[in-house]
């Protein structure tokens, strides 16, 4: 019975390497129609076998050198829809996703303590945060998204998961000593003195915000 059957003739397709870096080149340059066209012009001048060549020869995807065939013999240019490609948004199957994570983190959130920056922090981790919806807002398991992409959410509404630290005491700096020590000299010699009269004043400075004195971001332009 096989020796009936017609044998599959294959084609011996030959291109020349400047000739083949080119043609990868210039498909490689151009996009969308221009490139579907382009690959099926080519297909066309190498004759029978064109496309098992040049998926061959040059890698070009078979689908898409037929779909450039059909643009070039019906004169229609295929429009890609490259906005309905891939995976959809977890808020289009769960609207009220990001209003109930914000309800969620909102009554925890900490503001930076060093009020350099305007970020919002808080002390739930992003695998916190799934159990809690599941437990507070009704969402079950299979629905929610994983982990990592509720992280992602957190920080699109400006929530960075992480313990904000107390501010830092302020240190003292070097001089602090020998201030304290000229002050309580000049006292002692004014003491001593019969005709010295020794006044108090409380004298304010600006104060800064920082985790040291002298760097940081002033309070008021002037105190009293």
């Amino acid at each position: 019975m096989l020796e009936g059957l017609p044998k599959e003739t294959t084609y011996s397709i030959m291109i020349p390497q400047p000739m083949h870096d080119t043609l990868v080149y210039v498909a490689t340059c151009l996009h969308g129609n221009n490139r579907r066209v382009f690959m099926a012009k080519t297909v066309q001048s190498l004759g029978v076998g064109g496309q098992r060549g040049a998926e061959k020869l040059l890698g070009w995807n078979r689908k898409t050198i037929r779909k450039g065939m059909h643009e070039l013999q019906s004169g229609i240019c295929c429009i890609d829809n490259f906005s309905g490609r891939g995976r959809r948004s977890a808020e289009y199957n769960l609207p009220r996703l990001a209003e109930d994570i914000e309800a969620i983190v909102k009554p925890e959130c900490q503001t930076d303590p060093t009020f350099r920056t305007k970020k919002v922090y808080t002390p739930l981790t992003a695998k916190m945060m799934r159990i809690r919806l599941i437990e507070e807002k009704g969402y079950t398991h299979q629905e929610l998204p994983v982990a990592r992409t509720i992280g992602y959410k957190m920080n699109s509404l400006n929530f960075h998961p992480q313990t904000v630290a107390k501010c830092k005491p302020v240190k003292k700096i070097k001089e602090t000593d020998a201030i304290f020590d000229q002050i309580f000299k000049i006292n002692k010699e004014t003491d001593s003195c019969e005709r010295a009269l020794r006044l108090s004043i409380d004298a304010k400075e600006k104060v800064k915000i920082g985790p040291f004195s002298r760097g940081g971001k002033i309070v008021k332009e002037k105190m009293v």
